[in-house]
């Protein structure tokens, strides 16, 4: 099973016109052109990031998951190629901004603690965490500088719940843009309730720095 991830989409836009455009028609149609090849459709609505964490590529909107059978389904869904399903313009005034999003397995291809929270405990602010590298850095650059490194560091900061990873498929007809781009997405789960007293220090371990 893999699931197509679609993070900070509809950010910086009017949220109550986006919500009612995306509620109203976008969800409704995307089931309607796709649903037969779909396992799960799961749309999040974001908090509001922390202070100064724009500088580590924060980004707000919604997140989005699309989880398929495996590659032969969304190949054979043809989500892009919807000429007799169509679905909604945008409304006026809302630009889609920059793409950004992943192809990856549906479970972990890594798992740095090795644990689950209880959410019926504690209160859980999810990250997720998207990692586009250098350019000139290689994919399996990427990987050893991600796991060996960075991975290593972050899984020390304090009121880390569970943090894991998926790097994305490859495959020939996947083709570019953004989804080849993506090295990898990370999902990063925190006890901590208060977003404004949140220091971008601890973020700068979990996002990444550009």
């Amino acid at each position: 099973m893999i699931r197509f991830i679609v993070p900070g989409f509809l950010d910086g836009h009017d949220p109550i016109v986006a919500e009612r455009w995306y509620y109203r028609f976008h969800g409704k149609e995307i089931v309607h052109a796709i649903g037969p090849w779909l396992r799960r459709y799961e749309t999040y609505k974001t908090l509001p990031p922390p202070p100064r964490a724009d500088r580590l590529g924060a980004r707000g909107g919604f997140l989005t998951e699309l989880w398929y059978g495996g590659l032969d389904d969304y190949f054979e869904a043809e989500p892009y190629n919807r000429n007799f399903t169509p679905v909604s313009p945008l409304p006026p005034g809302v630009e889609p901004g920059e793409p950004c999003y992943i192809m990856c397995p549906a479970r972990p291809t890594e798992d740095f603690l090795g644990k689950e929270p209880a959410p019926e405990e504690v209160t859980i602010l999810r990250w997720v965490c998207v990692f586009k590298y250098p350019k000139g850095v290689s994919l399996e650059e990427g990987e050893r500088w991600y796991l060996d490194t960075h991975a290593q560091e972050a899984r020390e900061q304090p009121g880390l719940l569970r943090y894991v990873s998926h790097r994305r498929l490859e495959h020939p007809e996947l083709g570019g843009g953004s989804c080849m781009d993506v090295g990898k997405v990370a999902w990063v789960l925190y006890e901590h309730p208060d977003l404004a007293s949140w220091p971008v220090a601890d973020l700068a371990g979990a996002v990444g720095s550009r």
